[in-house]
């Protein structure tokens, strides 16, 4: 990973799991820990709906940045509730396989600094 060094690495969080959160929140940190003793800076990609059936209300990561899935259209964080300790979004992916020009589709997203 040293050649990628201070590119964010985004932690995608969405899979179901039978552990519970105590349990997949400690290993994910053990995760997160390892990248960044290498020098990498994380976040987190889900939605509100995928962390509450994967993390419950866990908020242990609330002081990572968040890119949330929230496909309302909208280039904006206006309506964004908060979860998981966040109580803003660094990111947003507000559309899914859009059409960018013709032939080509892509995930649209919003960022703030």
């Amino acid at each position: 990973l040293l050649p990628f060094r201070g590119i964010r690495l985004w932690f995608d969080i969405e899979e179901e799991s039978q552990d519970s959160p105590a349990t997949l929140g400690a290993a994910l940190r053990r995760q997160i820990e390892r990248v960044q003793s290498e020098g990498r800076p994380v976040g987190i990609y889900t939605s509100r709906w995928k962390w509450a059936s994967i993390m419950g209300d866990y908020d242990g990561f609330a002081d990572l940045p968040l890119w949330d899935a929230h496909y309302d259209g909208q280039d904006n964080f206006d309506d964004f509730v908060p979860y998981g300790g966040w109580t803003r979004p660094r990111m947003k992916q507000y559309a899914a396989n859009s059409e960018v020009v013709p032939g080509l589709t892509a995930d649209l997203n919003i960022y703030r600094r």
